[in-house]
């Protein structure tokens, strides 16, 4: 009886002496859309507390849209809600054509209150109202890189184009210290000759990485080409503490143009640090034997980098740990030289796709994506379908907890920000009804589903067992 008793409080002192992993709760979750397809991108909190949400939407007028379609595809679309998450008010952009589309991919708050949108745009100027003319002029080739100004009611104040006769993908949209912005994006095409919106160098491969720096008002100061001799594509780009910037995406090209790296297999991450002025500084290469594609990077307190993508390597190259299924997030932490310090590998047994990534308040990373993986490896539930999946990093990318969210059809997760409260706040989209984790029906096909999670519940400390307190 005393071996068995003691037997037990060796196994109650070992489940007990471990901290519980703090958890997130699930404060409230909020669905906008109309009768077509809605997909939220991009969100971000606001000065009031509330939340701007952008995307792009083929819904007519109805359900959640004020306004009527501009064009036969989709439009930019955003939705400002208040810290509730409830809507209070939308606005849609786009331009003319039978079967021409506008593709959003970032909306951000400006210091004046307004917030800058940037996308793809395959339309032409004009509208079919009068007096509602979004696009004041035409793509040069089909898509464009399209950024729009409005006011903090949602007004446009006003719209640019930049782009070449081939074709021109906007995937990233910053304002800058001087109160003026950065794009980044790619290109396949080469010089237009239509200054001052459009391309000044020539491409160096199929795609390059293309950056545009315009001022408050949306004039172009410099544009800057980036690239070797295949395909070279840019997720992101953010300015750095000494006024250059760092720009991040992926690349299958060899040595040439600007890579001074071979590839390690297909695609690569490919880092570009630039000055002020767009002058190259350095670049970096990372990847394994297989495909490993940047999706999303951001600055981190030390002066370095966290990169974070998908990838379908096994422990080579640049990475240390073997894929758990088809696909994996992956983690890549550089210096402020772009030289590797650590890299991770998180995923289940399936397709784990990583969207975003961001450095949190304490030092960490969130990261957010969607998943199809089953409870195992990294993951501690089980996906629906595809499932938002979120994964919380320490400062040395040891994971502290990860979260499934979904219903019983397809959710894709695209992007995540931490809220003043410590918090986060999910954006994507959703084809489930009301179940699950999901309160409100689907609208149409695809709707905006935006997901508030509150802080972090502190760690709970270990019990001390005795034989008095078994």
């Amino acid at each position: 009886m005393k071996t068995s008793r003691t037997a037990m409080m060796a196994m109650a002192a070992w489940i007990l002496a471990v901290p519980l992993c703090p958890g997130q709760t699930k404060q409230w979750d909020k669905s906008f859309g109309g009768s077509l397809d809605d997909a939220c991108i991009s969100v971000q909190q606001t000065a009031d507390g509330g939340y701007i949400l952008g995307g792009r939407s083929k819904s007519p007028i109805g359900g959640d849209l004020s306004q009527k379609r501009r064009g036969r595809d989709s439009d930019y679309w955003i939705v400002k809600t208040d810290a509730s998450g409830a809507k209070q008010w939308d606005k849609r952009f786009g331009g003319l054509g039978s079967d021409e589309r506008e593709d959003l991919r970032v909306v951000q708050q400006t210091t004046d209150g307004g917030y800058i949108l940037g996308g793809t745009s395959f339309s032409q100027g004009g509208s079919l109202e009068p007096d509602e003319e979004d696009k004041t002029g035409n793509s040069w080739g089909r898509p464009d890189y399209w950024i729009v100004k409005v006011n903090a009611e949602g007004g446009k104040e006003w719209d640019h184009i930049f782009g070449t006769t081939a074709q021109d993908y906007l995937s990233s949209v910053k304002q800058t210290r001087d109160g003026g912005y950065i794009l980044g994006g790619h290109t396949s095409g080469n010089t237009a000759g239509f200054e001052p919106y459009q391309k000044s160098e020539d491409s160096r491969g199929f795609e390059d990485y293309w950056i545009v720096k315009v001022n408050a008002e949306g004039g172009k100061e410099w544009d800057r080409c980036f690239g070797g001799d295949g395909h070279d594509r840019l997720c992101s780009v953010r300015q750095t503490s000494d006024g250059g910037y760092i720009l991040g995406g992926s690349s299958d090209s060899g040595v040439s143009g600007e890579r001074t790296q071979d590839s390690r297999g297909g695609l690569d991450y490919w880092i570009v640090k630039i000055n002020a002025s767009g002058a190259k500084e350095w670049d970096r290469r990372f990847g394994g034997s297989k495909e490993d594609s940047l999706s999303d990077l951001d600055t981190t307190p030390d002066g370095g980098f966290i990169l974070g993508g998908t990838s379908w390597s096994k422990a080579d190259g640049d990475k240390s740990e073997d894929s758990r299924g088809f696909e994996d997030y992956w983690i890549v932490k550089v210096d402020a030289n772009g030289n590797k310090e650590w890299d991770r590998r998180f995923g289940g047994d399936h397709y784990d796709d990583l969207s975003s990534i961001q450095g949190t308040s304490d030092g960490g990373f969130i990261l957010s994506g969607y998943s199809k993986s089953r409870s195992g490896g990294d993951k501690s539930e089980d996906a629906h379908r595809f499932d938002y999946w979120l994964v919380k990093l320490d400062s040395s990318g040891a994971k502290k907890w990860d979260k499934s969210l979904g219903g019983n059809d397809d959710d894709v997760l695209n992007c995540v920000r931490q809220t003043a409260d410590g918090g986060y706040l999910l954006g994507g989209s959703s084809q489930s009804g009301a179940e699950k984790d999901k309160t409100e029906s689907s609208r149409g096909g695809w709707d905006f589903w935006i997901v508030k999670l509150g802080p972090e519940a502190a760690s709970t400390p270990p019990k001390v067992l005795t034989e008095d307190n078994l």
